[in-house]
């Protein structure tokens, strides 16, 4: 009895553990504390995953550090809904919009023809994403990724080295044959009659709890469709249970609901505009932070906006030219086949996939399941392309940073590729299949766009690149031109596609070769 316990009880104590630090270490201040320092020697600004890979690293090292995060931090509980339960965007745990008093986590922006999607929370992309843990695909890598590491040097040491520090495996067995996981059963189905078949991927779920939630022991949260708005019982392993749970183990300090506004350069460091925020997403007051070393990870759009706003207001005027260029989404494209049919509620988990590249004439795309979060009578599919043409750039020409696309500017390949893979699906399944979808109807999602931005876009991506792209606004170790002493360890950092994979990997394992590369020089 006492064995059998032992991996429950331990895994609740560490996940206990982990909440505590970080709810303690995100104290502004405490009575009877020492004065609150302002100068460390290092400070990384997010906690996603570059950032948290940077403040791990950072701290390992015995680095003085600072993590600043806009977010807020949410317990793990077996039995409580600490998130935003289901698709509920009118829980004020939901969405990130300072704007409307919420600062939940999951922010929405209407970018021109595009809508983003990305988590504002302690954890970052990590708390709100499907959990799909991708590498580049090799064929296409050297024609994406024309600086950084190798692919030989990325596939033997980075993605290695990533996949096992986020703890990241495929779906077991018994997990996929259980009943809330039809859904991928009949996606790996219907890919397969289309002659596009499916392999599993690695995923962040983690499936010890996943099985609790089947057996009844913990609430019911990932196997109930929750996903965008976090998981509460830790069945999903969000970057708070690895990476930033070893920084903050190994001393780093963090700062919640603290909003980078502005970067200076001084004469021997650097100097962080940063607005404190009271819960309600006010402005409590602004502060300053200074630093030896300074890490952005604050997304592809929150890195790229720092820069320019900073370079506008004279605080980094050393940058050249590529900052702002090399915008991509990735390719996203969203199916939707109908009828068919996927009982009870649909979970989200990103699990399988097929890639699909056997037409010259269409963009390579990789094809996943992609659950709805709801009883739909529709199977889901996430598809992302392989590019390396097609971008965009921000603009400064109001007088502050804009990112606003041209309709067809990301998609010209994307979406003919994406209308050939549902003309193959429904060929051979019947019914109809909705491609390329709009944000409006991917549950959940729209009405959060709406709230924000007051219409609905023409797509939607979670996964915005680039801004500050490897090898060009940087050199090949990630240090920004002009301001070495500034790294880029985020989304910003890729050249606008992943190479027909989710980026969270390769964001994590180009974060770890640029850590390689900072800790070496210093």
């Amino acid at each position: 009895m006492r064995n059998a316990a032992g991996p429950v009880l331990n895994r609740r104590a560490a996940l206990a553990g982990a909440a505590a630090a970080i709810a303690v270490a995100a104290l502004p201040g405490r009575a009877g504390a020492a004065p609150d320092r302002t100068h460390y020697a290092a400070i990384v600004i997010g906690t996603g995953f570059g950032g948290a890979v940077a403040a791990a690293r950072l701290g390992a090292a015995g680095v003085d550090t600072l993590v600043l995060e806009r977010g807020r931090s949410f317990p793990h509980d077996d039995r409580a809904a600490t998130f935003a339960p289901g698709t509920d965007i009118t829980d004020p745990r939901a969405l990130w919009a300072p704007q409307f008093g919420r600062t939940g986590v999951l922010e929405t922006k209407l970018l021109g023809s595009v809508a983003e999607v990305n988590g504002a929370v302690v954890g970052g992309g990590s708390v709100v994403y499907c959990g799909a843990t991708v590498a580049p695909h090799p064929r296409y890598y050297d024609k994406v990724f024309r600086a950084g590491p190798s692919y030989r040097e990325l596939s033997g040491e980075y993605v290695p080295r990533a996949l096992r520090r986020l703890r990241a495996e495929p779906i077991p067995g018994d997990v996929r044959a259980s009943a809330p996981f039809a859904s991928v059963r009949v996606f790996d189905a219907m890919m397969a009659r289309a002659g596009m078949p499916c392999s599993p991927l690695a995923s962040t779920f983690d499936w010890g709890v996943v099985r609790r939630e089947l057996r009844g022991e913990v609430r019911a949260s990932a196997i109930a469709g929750e996903c965008g708005f976090g998981n509460s019982n830790g069945s999903k392993r969000s970057l708070d249970t690895t990476y930033l749970r070893d920084a903050l183990a190994a001393g780093v300090a963090l700062r919640t609901l603290h909003r980078a506004v502005a970067v200076r350069q001084e004469r021997d460091r650097l100097a962080v505009e940063v607005e404190v925020l009271r819960p309600d997403g006010a402005v409590d007051r602004r502060r300053t932070f200074t630093c030896g070393e300074l890490y952005l990870g604050a997304g592809a759009y929150g890195t790229t906006e720092l820069l320019l706003a900073s370079r506008l207001a004279g605080g980094l005027t050393r940058m050249n030219e590529h900052v702002g260029t090399g915008v991509g989404d990735n390719c996203d494209q969203f199916l939707a086949r109908v009828p068919a049919i996927v009982p009870q509620l649909d979970p989200m988990a990103i699990v399988s996939s097929a890639f699909v590249d056997d037409d010259p004439n269409y963009q390579p795309m990789r094809v996943e399941n992609l659950g709805t979060g709801i009883p739909s009578g529709a199977v889901g599919a996430l598809l992302i392309g392989v590019d390396w043409e097609n971008r965009t750039r921000w603009s400064t020409a109001s007088g502050r940073p804009e990112l606003v696309v041209p309709p067809g500017a990301l998609t010209r390949d994307a979406g003919p590729a994406a209308a050939r893979v549902a003309e193959r699906v429904t060929a051979a399944n019947g019914g109809v299949a909705l491609t390329p979808l709009p944000g409006s109807v991917v549950p959940g999602l729209a009405p959060a766009i709406a709230l924000s931005s007051g219409r609905l876009p023409v797509s939607l991506t979670a996964h915005l690149l680039g801004g500050a792209p490897i090898g060009l606004a940087t050199d090949a170790a990630g240090r920004l031109h002009g301001h070495p002493a500034i790294r880029i360890v985020d989304g910003a950092l890729n050249p606008g596609n992943a190479c027909g994979a989710n980026p969270s990997l390769v964001i994590t394992a180009f974060a770890e070769y640029v850590m390689d590369r900072a800790r070496r020089a210093a």
